[in-house]
């Protein structure tokens, strides 16, 4: 289970990039900002670690610049804002149906699962029954 909090040298380790290159970006990037513990040590979630992962795919590997992938950050937010969440039409009754089918398949799956099973074992009993056989006649 992960942790809900890391500090500043983990995150540099799972990043694999130096301590000081987190915190010169915390000045570059202003949807950047760990908190800080009681002896004032930065401490990162989860959700600055995500920012940092694309900050650092920006920088490293798609080559932007500091303002570029400034920029990019900033529509990211406006574009994921505009996303449309999709309203359910379906009843809750008509959702329960759908589950129930899908729930019964599975069931059905799991129980043809150990007769397939059973047969592919008496399949091979029968195999070596007929190799020490042929062994006996060889």
């Amino acid at each position: 289970m992960p942790k809900h909090y890391y500090q500043i040298g983990e995150v540099a380790n799972m990043l694999s990039v130096k301590k000081h290159t987190l915190r010169y970006w915390e000045t570059e990037f202003p949807k950047l900002k760990p908190r800080k513990n009681r002896s004032g040590k930065r401490i990162y979630t989860l959700i600055d670690i995500d920012i940092l992962k694309r900050i650092k795919n920006l920088l490293y590997e798609q080559n932007y610049s500091i303002e570029g992938a400034r920029k990019k950050l900033a529509t990211a937010k406006k574009d994921a804002e505009q996303i449309e969440i999709p309203i359910f039409t379906q009843s809750k009754s008509e959702i329960r149906k759908k589950l129930k089918g899908r729930v019964e398949k599975i069931q059905d799956i799991i129980e043809i699962t150990p007769s397939i099973s059973q047969k592919m074992a008496k399949k091979e009993k029968v195999k070596n029954k007929l190799k020490e056989a042929l062994h006996l006649f060889g």
